[in-house]
C-alpha cells in the first residue's frame, strides 16, 4: 500500500493590530525570527492575509506560503532543517487541493500526486532516491482503489495488487527480479484466496493450488520445469491430508501414500524409475512402523527391517541379489544389540560379531 507523507503546519498567535500590517514573532531571546507574515484586524480578530514564512531556530525557512482570510491558499513549501525543499503542496480555502510533491533530503523526488477538496484523488507515485518508481497507485475520494504496482529499486516490477477502498482484494501478481511472472492469484486483506499459480522463469507452471481463508485446501499439483507432473498433494485447512503421489519426469510414480494432519500414515511405497517397487512399509505419526521391505530392481528382496516408533527393533535381514541371506543383525531401540552374522553368497558364515547398546563387544 502507498505510504502517503503528511506534514503538520505550525502557527503562532499574534497581538491584535490595526489594518493590514507586516508582523514578526521571535524565538525566546528575541534575536531569531520565528514567523513573518501579514495580517489585518476584523472584529477584534487578527486575520492572516498574504505571504507567510515560518523559520527554524537557525533562521532557515521551515514553511512558506500564502493566506487568504486566515486560510491557507495556493502553493506552500515545506523545508528540511538544512534549507532543502521537503514538500510542495497546493491548497484551496484551507484544504489540500491540487498537486503535491515530496522530496528526499538530497533533493530527489520522493512522491507526487493530487488532492481534491482535502483528500487524495487520482494517481499517486512514490520513488526511490535513485529516481526509479517504487509504488504506483490511484485514489478515489481519498481511498486507494484499483491496481497498485510495487517496483524494486532496480526498476523491475515486484508485484501488482488490486485494492478496494484501501483494502487489498482480488487480483495479485508477483514477479522475478528479472521480470518474469512468478506468482498469480487473489488476495483478500493480505491473505491468499482461491486459486494460486506459481511459474518458473521460463513461463512453465511450477505448481497450482487453492486457498480458502488463507489456508491451502484441496489439491496442490507441482510440475517439473520442463512441464511434466512432479507431485500431487491434498490439503484440508492448511494441513496435508489424503493421498500423495510423486512422479519421475518420465511419468512413472516415484512415491505414494497418505497423509493425516501433515503426518505420513499407513502404507507407503516408493519405486524405481522403471516402475518396479523400491521400498514399502507403514508409517504411524510420520514414523516408520512395523515391517519395511527394500527391493532390488529385479524385484527380489534386498532388506527386511522392523521398526517401532521410527527406531529399528528386532532382527534385520539383508540379502544378496541372488536371494540368499547376506547379513543378520539384531536391534533394540534403534541400536545394534546381540549377534551380527555376515554370510557368503553360498550361505557360509564369514564373520560373527556381538553388540551391546550399539557397541561392539566381541
Amino acid at each position: 500500500m502507498l505510504g502517503i507523507l503528511y506534514f503538520i503546519f505550525a502557527y503562532c498567535s499574534i497581538g491584535i493590530v490595526s489594518g493590514q500590517t507586516h508582523l514578526e514573532t521571535f524565538y525566546a531571546g528575541g534575536n531569531v525570527v520565528k514567523e513573518s507574515y501579514y495580517a489585518y484586524v476584523s472584529k477584534s480578530d487578527t486575520i492572516k492575509q498574504g505571504h507567510y514564512v515560518y523559520f527554524n531556530k537557525q533562521g532557515l525557512k521551515k514553511q512558506e506560503g500564502e493566506f487568504q482570510n486566515n486560510l491557507i491558499e495556493g502553493l506552500w513549501s515545506i523545508y528540511y532543517d538544512t534549507g532543502n525543499l521537503k514538500s510542495s503542496i497546493s491548497f484551496k480555502r484551507g484544504k489540500r487541493d491540487g498537486s503535491f510533491v515530496h522530496y528526499f533530503p538530497g533533493g530527489e523526488k520522493e512522491q507526487e500526486g493530487v488532492y481534491k477538496n482535502g483528500v487524495l484523488e487520482g494517481a499517486v507515485v512514490t520513488y526511490y532516491a535513485n529516481g526509479k518508481v517504487k509504488v504506483k497507485g490511484s485514489y478515489s475520494a481519498g481511498l486507494l482503489n484499483g491496481h497498485v504496482l510495487n517496483y524494486r529499486e532496480n526498476g523491475t516490477l515486484d508485484n501488482v495488487q488490486n485494492y478496494l477502498n484501501n483494502k487489498p482484494v482480488g487480483y495479485w501478481e508477483a514477479y522475478y527480479d528479472t521480470g518474469e511472472l512468478n506468482y498469480k492469484g487473489k488476495k483478500t486483506r493480505g491473505i491468499f484466496e482461491d486459486s494460486l499459480f506459481v511459474f518458473y522463469k521460463n513461463g512453465n507452471l511450477e505448481r497450482k493450488c487453492f486457498y480458502a481463508g488463507g489456508l491451502l485446501n484441496g489439491k496442490l499439483t507441482a510440475f517439473y520445469e520442463t512441464g511434466q507432473l512432479m507431485a500431487a498433494y491434498n490439503y484440508a485447512d492448511g494441513n496435508l491430508n489424503g493421498e500423495y503421489t510423486a512422479f519421475y519426469k518420465n511419468g512413472v510414480i516415484a512415491e505414494k501414500g497418505d497423509y493425516e494432519n501433515n503426518c505420513r500414515e499407513g502404507h507407503w511405497q516408493s519405486f524405481y524409475p522403471d516402475g518396479n517397487v523400491f521400498s514399502e512399509g507403514n508409517y504411524k505419526d510420520n514414523l516408520y512402523e512395523g515391517k519395511w521391505v527394500v527391493y532390488y530392481k529385479s524385484g527380489l528382496v534386498k532388506q527386511k527391517i522392523s521398526f517401532e516408533k521410527g527406531l529399528r527393533e528386532g532382527e534385520e535381514l539383508t540379502f544378496y541379489e541372488t536371494g540368499t541371506i547376506k547379513e543378520r543383525t539384531g536391534y533394540k531401540n534403534g541400536k545394534k544389540e546381540g549377534k551380527f552374522i555376515l554370510y557368503g553368497e553360498s550361505g557360509n558364515v564369514i564373520n560373527e560379531l556381538y553388540f551391546k547398546n550399539d557397541c561392539l563387544i566381541k
